[in-house]
């Protein structure tokens, strides 16, 4: 152990080394402390950074304004960057910049009340401690002051993050818009196209090509439409090659409920349905847009027991006609809402009808053989005496689709009478149109790809109209594009909280901030500014007025240490040691268990 005697000699040994250090300093003159004046003034005192903070606070919250006002109703693919990563950036620059104006007003305010004369020290305490967290703000009690609602608001400006988050969501919405597309589609059918035959332009078969398309038509296959460019379903109006119809309606072949009786193998039938194609290409020449087929139809459409037969009688002209279409997922299709008599017939098309360039071709045969074998049918009936009753004989498939009001009993003669069938024409017709136009559509990728072409030579497809060539096809049309767009739906009451937070944050800081023209000086709430304006006596060298900066050039490089001090050096015995920041060489480190003070 250390004697007691030891340690005051040990401690003697100190202070005698220290007082010969502090005589010397005191041997040499001091330098001249260089003068500082007090100068106040509203913009010489003007705090550029924290107003240049508020200003960026408040430049965010246009920003975040404008985010939310223009990504409104857009689609999401139209930004690179969805809003709420744009609205992120924005509020945290917000939030920097206001933690960063709270602490300038903070050190202003605690300058400024401290100026005032009426400050305390808790009160000096409060102001730093509002600045720096939540918790002094709620226990503040009666304290609470204009700083700790400044520091409050500030604190709780980040809840404006989540507030925005939500001011911005992913919305799905119906969506029209008129759009231009380009479609290849040809306006009129290359000579002997369709058909192939004896001679004179009366077709017997179908070419290869026709055959096909045909085919998916009779299979209610989808006209595919690679890459249009619909984004949803577009409606508009198409120039595709088709056939011009004309219809009339009249009446003939009477009939009575008497004559249609039989007997045995004698009978007398009547027919109560007809459906009937005629070809007429013959005899006409290539500059005479003239009739190519009839159809005609007849059927019993009244419930009377004596009366006539209902009759609609078409002529078929080829012609550029402007069908109402409907484009989805890459398919086209006509407008259901459209039919054949709403179709516009912008011109008839002369044509070839074999003998002009090749008798065993024909242009439009193979579509009167098509529509004959699908839709040509018919119905007779007469009534026998006996067991069998009536008796009927049809032909053709299209009947069927018809049978809607036959006869359901055997009972009466007068059940003839309740025999209706509805007129055929308009599905006769409309299947026209939808083989006609997807002919016009199919022709464009046969004439461009000869290689998928199996059983049909090059030969075959030598007689083209002069005006189908490359590009002739494309046709620009205008469509209603009606989509389910995904697009950004902005909340705007989350805006408006998120807004009003950083907007009172903002003005509570620039209240804070008000008086900085009492100010004679730059200030800071630096340790080392605080104990020189607490007369610090390791400072005591410096100049009173002296901002932190000239502070630190003029005792920055001292070397200090926290610890022991003794009060009075002079007498070790009677001395008491002191904790504080002092001199290295004046202080010594603190023991484990040193008593220090009284």
């Amino acid at each position: 152990m250390v004697s007691d005697d030891g340690e005051l000699s040990h401690s003697s040994s100190i202070m005698e080394n220290r007082l010969l250090k502090e005589h010397e300093k005191d041997s040499h003159p001091s330098q001249p402390q260089r003068q500082y004046s007090w100068r106040t003034g509203f913009w010489r005192r003007f705090p550029h950074s924290g107003v240049f903070a508020l200003v960026i606070a408040l430049a965010a919250t246009v920003s975040m304004i404008y985010i939310i006002a223009t990504s409104d109703g857009q689609p999401i693919t139209s930004w690179k960057y969805q809003p709420t990563v744009c609205l992120a950036i924005s509020y945290t620059i917000a939030n920097i910049a206001l933690q960063y104006a709270l602490a300038q007003a903070v050190t202003i305010a605690w300058w400024v009340k401290a100026l005032k004369g009426d400050a305390k020290v808790k009160d000096l305490h409060n102001i730093w401690s509002f600045g720096h967290g939540v918790v002094p703000i709620l226990r503040s009690g009666r304290s609470f002051n204009l700083v700790a609602l400044a520091g409050l608001a500030v604190t709780l400006a980040p809840i404006n993050g989540p507030l925005l988050q939500r001011a911005s969501v992913i919305h799905q919405r119906t969506q029209v818009e008129m759009k231009n597309l380009t479609i290849n589609i040809a306006k009129e059918i290359p000579d002997g196209f369709t058909g192939r035959g004896a001679g004179f332009g009366r077709a017997s078969l179908l070419t290869p090509i026709f055959s096909e398309i045909v085919k998916q038509h009779s299979d209610g296959q989808p006209m595919v439409l690679p890459n249009s460019g619909c984004l949803g379903v577009c409606k508009g109006t198409l120039l595709s090659a088709g056939y011009d119809a004309v219809c009339t309606q009249n009446t003939t072949n009477p009939y009575n409920r008497t004559a249609i009786v039989g007997t045995g193998g004698n009978t007398n039938e009547t027919h109560i349905f007809w459906s009937n194609f005629t070809s007429l290409d013959n005899g006409y020449s290539p500059q005479n847009p003239g009739v190519f087929m009839s159809y005609t139809a007849m059927f019993k459409s009244s419930k009377a027991c004596i009366g006539s037969m209902n009759r609609t009688h078409c002529e078929l002209r080829p012609a550029l006609i402007e069908y109402p279409v409907i484009i989805k997922n890459d398919t086209i299709a006509l407008d259901p809402n459209g039919s054949w008599e709403s179709d516009r017939t912008q011109s008839l098309t002369p044509f070839w009808h074999g003998w002009a360039s090749d008798a065993r071709k024909s242009t439009h045969g193979g579509t009167f053989l098509y529509m004959k074998a699908k839709w040509e049918s018919n119905m007779g009936v007469y009534w026998n005496f006996g067991p069998w009753s009536w008796r009927s004989s049809t032909s053709g498939t299209t009947i069927f689709n018809y049978m809607a009001d036959l006869v359901e009993s055997t009972a009466s003669m007068d059940d003839f009478c309740n025999m209706t069938f509805p007129d055929p024409t308009s599905d006769v017709l409309n299947s026209l149109r939808e083989l006609s136009l997807r002919t016009a559509l199919f022709i464009p990728g046969v004439k461009g790809n000869l290689s998928k072409l199996t059983s049909v030579t090059s030969d075959y497809l030598r007689p083209w109209p002069e005006s189908e060539r490359e590009g002739i096809y494309q046709q620009t049309i205008l469509v209603e594009q009606t989509g389910e767009a995904v697009v950004f739906k902005s909340q705007y009451q989350f805006l408006a909280i998120a807004i009003g937070i950083t907007l009172v944050a903002t003005a509570c800081v620039f209240t804070v901030l008000a008086g900085w023209w009492h100010l004679g000086r730059e200030v800071s709430l630096s340790p080392i500014e605080i104990a020189k304006a607490f007369n610090a006596p390791l400072l005591a060298e410096s100049h009173p007025n002296a901002e932190v900066r000239r502070l630190l050039k003029e005792c920055g490089e001292q070397r200090l240490r926290y610890g022991v001090v003794w009060e009075n050096p002079d007498y070790p015995v009677t001395s008491v040691p002191t904790l504080r920041l002092e001199k290295t060489e004046l202080c010594e480190k603190p023991r484990n268990r040193q008593v220090l003070g009284h």
